[in-house]
């Protein structure tokens, strides 16, 4: 059996890694026969509510904000709401309890005499406070304070939402799958984005939404149901998804401009959502 230098090397003088690098990004749109898209937006609307869908995120958001068009009360009952991929159903509303946690932090430059630090856990928020000091050149001191909060939380099974005015919810990712076949290779990118269509009868995946609300909060709950599906998907490589870097100048309200640097990204909308294809590459590190 031959073995390269270099591998011979790594295997008796350090450890082996693996390095991830992309090799190419998959471009998912979906498309509903139920739901319109005008002006960037995928909404639907009746004569209480609008619903608008943002599905543009790494493996997909299923994300969508609901607004009250009435002049009452609307209520949201999560525990009838279901994201649903395929043939399989994921409740909006479980009776999981999580940790929500916050921190604040404040650090200045003083002169102190001592160098200390303490912590000590407070209440049933489980709040931590830290406190601490360091020396610097010339007797400078720089004092920092962080106080971090963990809270027990468990979501609201019915929510309500004023009139004209709107919440937004977001759980599940839409799918981390990529999509390949004999015809459709995912690597076949050097001389530009390849594209393959589907319809209603062909698509590789399916997803609904299904949000039920009520102007009773016990009673009487509507359901509405918008149906997507994968309409298309563009392999392309990093360069070609990314686009042309762009910069963008803003100001704030005392007239101070900011200038930062994005990617045009061509395929961003919020039909639109994208998967990344990695290779791993072993190094060597000691």
């Amino acid at each position: 059996m031959k073995v390269s230098l270099i591998t011979f090397f790594c295997l008796i003088t350090t450890k082996v890694i693996l390095a991830q690098s992309v090799l190419t990004y998959q471009a998912v749109e979906l498309s509903s026969l139920t739901v319109k898209y005008q002006n960037s937006y995928y909404y639907f609307e009746n004569k209480d509510i609008i619903i608008y869908y943002d599905f543009w995120a790494e493996n997909g958001d299923d994300g969508f904000s609901i607004y009250n068009k009435t002049d009452s009360t609307i209520y949201i009952d999560y525990s009838k709401c279901h994201f649903i991929k395929g043939t399989n159903t994921y409740d909006y509303y479980t009776e999981d309890i999580h940790v929500e946690e916050t921190q604040v932090s404040n650090y200045n430059t003083r002169y102190s005499g001592n160098s200390y630090g303490y912590s000590s856990i407070n209440g049933n928020s489980k709040s931590v406070n830290s406190i601490g000091y360091s020396s610097g050149y010339g007797n400078s001191k720089t004092s920092g304070v962080v106080q971090t909060t963990k809270d027990l939380k468990k979501d609201k099974k019915i929510v309500e939402i004023p009139s004209k005015s709107k919440i937004f919810n977001s759980k599940f990712l839409v799918s981390k799958d990529i999509y390949f076949d004999q015809m459709f290779l995912i690597n076949n990118t050097a001389n530009g984005p390849k594209s393959i269509d589907f319809n209603p009868d062909n698509t590789p995946l399916k997803i609904s939404s299904m949000i039920c609300y009520s102007f009773n909060e016990n009673a009487n709950y509507n359901c509405i149901t918008n149906k997507f599906y994968v309409s298309k998907i563009t392999n392309a490589k990093p360069s070609d998804f990314k686009g042309k870097k762009v910069s963008k100048t803003t100001s704030d309200e005392f007239g101070k401009t900011k200038t930062t640097f994005d990617y045009e990204y061509q395929f961003r909308h919020y039909n639109f959502y994208y998967v990344v294809k990695l290779k791993h590459k072993a190094k060597c590190s000691v």
